[in-house]
Order: C-alpha cells, then sequence, then structure tokens
C-alpha cells in the first residue's frame, strides 16, 4: 500500500508540473512563464533571480500601455519582446545588469511584454510581426 501511495505521489508531483505551466509560444519556440500581475510583481520582473533557469516573465496590460523598462537589480542579461495584439511589435536583445540608468522604451502601445533568457531571439529567430500565443494555466 505503501508503495502504490508514493508512485502515485510522485506521479502528481511530477507527471501534473508541466501541464499546469503557463507558457508563451513564439513561432515555433515555446517558454514556460511566471506572470507579473501585482505593481510590485512588475516593477521587481526576473531582478534579483540568479538563474532563469530557461523561464520567462509576462506582463500583460488589458487596456494598452507604452512602458519603460529597466534593468536595475537584475543579476543575468535577459532579451525582451514587445508584444501588442498577438504579434511581436519590437524587442530588445541582451538586455545586461545595470544601475538602472538605461531606459527601454516600447515602441508602441503594448499588451504584453516577454522576458526570457539572453539569446532567446536569436535562438529561436524571433523577428518584428512573429504571432504571439499566451497559454495562461491556473
Amino acid at each position: 500500500m505503501k508503495i502504490i501511495f508514493l508512485a502515485s505521489l510522485s506521479f502528481l508531483l511530477t507527471g501534473c508540473a508541466s501541464p499546469t505551466a503557463s507558457t508563451v509560444q513564439v513561432r515555433d519556440a515555446e517558454i514556460s512563464i511566471d506572470l507579473a500581475r501585482t505593481v510590485e510583481e512588475q516593477a521587481r520582473g526576473l531582478g534579483g533571480r540568479s538563474n532563469l533557469d530557461d523561464r520567462g516573465m509576462l506582463f500583460i496590460y488589458a487596456s494598452g500601455k507604452t512602458p519603460t523598462f529597466w534593468m536595475k537589480n537584475m543579476l543575468v542579461p535577459i532579451d525582451l519582446i514587445w508584444i501588442n495584439d498577438g504579434k511581436v511589435i519590437g524587442f530588445e536583445k541582451n538586455m545586461t545588469p545595470d544601475s538602472g540608468a538605461k531606459l527601454y522604451q516600447a515602441p508602441g502601445v503594448v499588451t504584453e511584454i516577454l522576458e526570457a533568457p539572453a539569446g532567446w531571439l536569436d535562438t529561436h529567430g524571433i523577428v518584428t510581426g512573429d504571432q504571439v500565443v499566451v497559454n495562461l494555466r491556473r
């Protein structure tokens, strides 16, 4: 009985982890994401993380916005993708950590922004105009 319980628990913990992950797909590339829901989470972004473990962070602006980003408190470089209504409208590659002095302005109104590990854009050949699909799981 104990073995069956442990096997079932193991299946639940490992087998159900990936189907419940939220993801973003651009072209043929898919990345697991964390969501920046609150103002505090949006201000922090991926700051303070020393390893992104091939994960990204998605910022959602339901009414559209023209935000400015910085690299304050970042420990690793990232790529940033500006998205409006399901299409890439611009991006920043290999943004390096700094004191927050350099600002990155969206090229227009965006409905989402994806922060991804540096090099993700080049690895997957992401370009302006690519379709973006967001799969949010609870």
